[in-house]
């Protein structure tokens, strides 16, 4: 799926939070649980909570989620983690405390356009006792690339008619790497039965390793790229956060270990 929309409705799309979420969701798919799984939700208005998530996340540090840097997310909201059933009282509740965005136009990130910088680490206000994703780190650098087999999680619509709600459920689509774009910040995967949708963004790309499953990539903004129909079988954008060696495309990767250091 290449750019097919103008890039005025993309950003309108991307930054409506308050009537409907800011990102992508998972169409199709299997409903799954995870532990480091993520989902952003506003404060409670008397809506539900379906209709107050806006994106999705994953818990990479004890006190750390990341995400994509586009979500209009704010200090107070809630942070849920581990919980396959948004509904339910399953796995832990955080609040943000601080939210750190990955810049652009300096030594991480070369571009002006933050679109290929859309990263973002979001402290908690107490640490989680879930079990945390780790990122694919330079031990695994040849083991994912185009062709590799990987799964998307997120929390968002069913369907592009659907759009201004959660699913409810976390949900995973499998998918492949297509399209590496070896010399910046971004690659693009598909699966022929599955999408990301509204909703989805800054939830995690994960790829199966001789050192378990890692973090190489969160789905990423529209702003710019290739817009999201929501349908199965198209190629949709993710921004980069694993090693991969050469520094221009580590460059995500060394922001958030520098953040997490800090």
């Amino acid at each position: 799926m290449r750019i097919k929309r103008a890039f005025a409705a993309a950003f309108l799309a991307l930054f409506a939070c308050a009537s409907g979420p800011s990102a992508q969701a998972i169409v199709g798919g299997e409903k799954v649980s995870q532990p480091w799984a993520a989902a952003f939700i506003k404060q409670n208005s008397g809506a539900p909570v379906e209709k107050r998530t806006y994106c999705s996340g994953v818990l990479v540090n004890p006190r750390w989620v990341m995400t994509a840097a586009h979500c209009p997310i704010a200090p107070g909201d809630t942070v849920v983690i581990g919980r396959a059933t948004l509904a339910s009282s399953q796995g832990e509740k955080r609040t943000v405390a601080r939210i750190e965005r990955m810049p652009h136009s300096n030594r991480y990130c070369p571009s002006k356009s933050w679109e290929l910088c859309d990263v973002a680490l979001v402290r908690l206000n107490a640490a989680s006792a879930q079990p945390t994703l780790a990122l694919a780190g330079s031990q695994v650098l040849r083991e994912w690339g185009e062709g590799t087999a990987a799964r998307a999680y997120g929390y968002g619509a069913a369907s592009a008619a659907t759009a201004d709600r959660s699913s409810g459920y976390l949900k995973r689509a499998h998918v492949s790497i297509d399209d590496f774009r070896a010399n910046n910040h971004t690659l693009f995967a598909s699966g022929p039965r599955t999408a990301v949708c509204y909703g989805d963004s800054g939830g995690p790309l994960v790829v199966s390793t001789s050192r378990g499953p890692r973090l190489v990539a969160v789905v990423r903004a529209r702003v710019g790229h290739d817009q999201t129909s929501c349908t199965r079988g198209d190629s949709q954008s993710y921004t980069k956060v694993g090693y991969r060696g050469a520094s221009n495309n580590s460059k995500p990767f060394l922001w958030i270990t520098h953040i997490l250091g800090t």
